[in-house]
């Protein structure tokens, strides 16, 4: 076998309705046990593998596919006990919210735990609706993940500020993450669905809803995982849905051509019933550019690849897609991480990104205690800064913007964190945290 096909003999295993015989999958998963995990964990299908495997009958002593699965089946227990925290956090901020992406998608699943997530992602309507619920969960001992920051941007069309607000857990050893949506869905480099969300308190969305979310999730890694094939093959097998609806939001959104990619795939490796399979031959979206992302194992030079083409076609010309396609490919190009610079190279828009949201810069917020630890710094003589001036961002009532020593800080119920876009903390910033200006 080659790399490819031994990796889609593996996935059989975990595939919920595959072409290629289970016996056959259970002889290339015990052929290397070790690379198969790998192989299932990067497609977030270890739960329903190991069960397949378990079923077999023909799992080793010592198993590292099962007792991976065990620690997965643990995991899995703390988030269901994390969402009901969840739904008594939103009671008490008070907003509607939806359990999306992942816990949508289980209700597919005839044992909802087989389908793999590894945290909680909501969805809420508004900025000022985001930080009213991150005000409660901080509360209730949420930290702010270090792995990733909280950003926000601007929707030119529609003007509403939209980002994400990653959040944790911390039990012991254990990370418990919770992804905070807001105002709608960022796809890409600088696309965004808006949504809305008007149900009181803690619901899930249900598949449908949830399907221009998962497309776009996989879109913005530009690559088809095996959860992703599983989901849609599962939809495919309901009778009498609307796709109507859906599929309108995922063309409006340039994600036509990675979903008529995912269908195909979905179709290619599946064994779907006669009108399942011929359901899916009338959902893809014609009139659409073709992409060709890779299956099952990721490729960053063809993530970035497909990320800068897809900048370029949402412009509404050549030359402003030429200046969306270079700016997405320096964003992209490589790994970023916070940097502790030597010197202040910011320019006006770089040293204040708060008053120039847009849909193509994504502007982190750097927490200060992740500001401190970058480097030494000292606080400045108040003459050197000057009183810090405060303003209202609009948009939001929550959401504020402090300047102090030119630069751009951005305050969050009254939390202040540092502004970057390319992960570059420069000094200024650095002796300003230092003085927690901002702090209540």
């Amino acid at each position: 076998m080659t790399p490819d096909s031994e990796t889609r003999a593996i996935l059989a295993l975990a595939h919920v309705a595959p072409r290629i015989p289970r016996a056959d999958a259970v002889d290339a998963v015990l052929r290397d046990e070790k690379r198969a995990l790998s192989v299932l964990r990067a497609n977030q299908v270890l739960s329903y593998g190991a069960a397949q495997l378990a079923e077999s009958g023909r799992a080793p002593t010592g198993s590292v596919i099962l007792s991976a699965a065990a620690a997965k089946r643990k995991e899995r227990a703390q988030l269901d006990e994390l969402w009901s925290q969840i739904g008594e956090a939103v009671a008490e901020a008070g907003v509607p919210v939806a359990g999306i992406k992942g816990r949508a998608a289980m209700s597919l699943y005839e044992e909802p735990a087989l389908r793999d997530m590894s945290d909680v992602d909501l969805l809420v309507g508004s900025v000022d609706d985001a930080m009213a619920l991150v005000e409660v969960l901080r509360a209730r001992g949420f930290e702010w993940w270090e792995n990733e920051l909280p950003w926000v941007k601007r929707d030119r069309s529609t003007g509403r500020i939209y980002g994400q607000a990653p959040l944790d857990l911390v039990r012991g050893t254990d990370r418990l993450g919770v992804d905070l949506h807001f105002s709608g869905y960022s796809v890409r480099h600088c696309r965004f669905l808006p949504l809305d969300v008007t149900e009181p308190g803690l619901n899930r969305w249900t598949p449908l809803e949830n399907l221009p979310l998962l497309v776009g999730n996989a879109a913005g890694d530009f690559l088809i995982r095996q959860k992703d094939v599983n989901d849609i093959a599962l939809m495919l097998e309901q009778p009498g849905w609307e796709w109507g609806s859906a599929l309108q939001r995922i063309r409006n959104v340039g994600l036509g051509p990675f979903w008529n990619a995912l269908l195909e795939a979905t179709a290619h490796t599946s064994r779907l019933s006669v009108e399942a399979a011929r359901r899916a031959g009338t959902l893809a979206l014609p009139g659409v550019p073709r992409e060709s992302p890779p299956f099952a194992v990721p490729s960053a030079r063809r993530r970035v690849r497909g990320t800068v083409i897809d900048a370029y076609r949402s412009a509404d010309g050549p030359l402003a897609g030429m200046k969306l396609a270079a700016a997405s490919y320096r964003y992209y190009r490589r790994p970023l991480r916070l940097t502790a610079e030597r010197s202040c190279t910011h320019d006006a828009e770089a040293a204040a990104p708060v008053r120039h949201l847009r849909n193509d810069v994504c502007v982190r917020l750097v927490p200060l205690d992740m500001v401190h630890g970058l480097a030494p710094a000292s606080p400045p003589p108040p003459e050197e800064t000057g009183k810090p001036e405060s303003s209202s961002v609009q948009g939001s009532t929550r959401l504020r913007e402090l300047v102090v020593s030119g630069h751009s800080f951005a305050q969050l119920n009254g939390e202040l964190f540092a502004t970057t876009v390319h992960y570059d903390i420069c000094p200024v910033q650095r002796d300003v945290a230092a003085g927690d200006l901002g702090r209540d």
